[in-house]
């Protein structure tokens, strides 16, 4: 194996000659920006999605206004605190109380709420009061 010096490989010792090897533009950082004259063209486009993305972030803004005029009009925010509780219901049950809450352009919470509490109305109706257990 012949013995070659890098650097004399790398240097251009000989003005006429190229260097056998030729080094590559080192490591770039992504957040390193060329400056480039930006022309009409891409200012304008710059321009169009600064004005899109502002559009969005409006209409987002003007839905989520609306939402809260309409969880007002609808007594959402009754007073009732409410959480969040992982049940399990069976699938026939689920889907059917889906379908009315579609059907009657309700939340699905408020027809189980609805359920239950007319369930509980029944239960105690039927079912004669507990005496309260005295503390001894």
């Amino acid at each position: 194996m012949p013995n070659r010096d890098l650097n004399k490989l790398l240097s251009n010792s000989n003005p006429q000659s190229k260097p056998e090897i030729k080094r590559g533009q080192g490591y770039r950082l992504s957040t390193e920006v060329e400056a480039e004259p930006q022309n009409a063209e891409v200012q304008q486009l710059e321009y169009a999605q600064d004005s899109k993305i502002l559009s969005v972030q409006q209409d987002k803004l003007e839905a989520a206004q609306v939402h809260e005029l309409e969880n007002a009009q609808s007594g959402e925010n009754d007073g009732v605190q409410r959480s969040s509780r992982g049940i399990r219901l069976s699938d026939d049950l689920f889907y059917e109380c889906k379908r009315v809450a579609v059907e009657q352009r309700r939340k699905l919470y408020e027809v189980v709420e609805q359920a239950l509490s007319e369930y509980l109305e029944r239960y105690q109706a039927e079912v004669p009061a507990r005496p309260k257990k005295q503390n001894r």
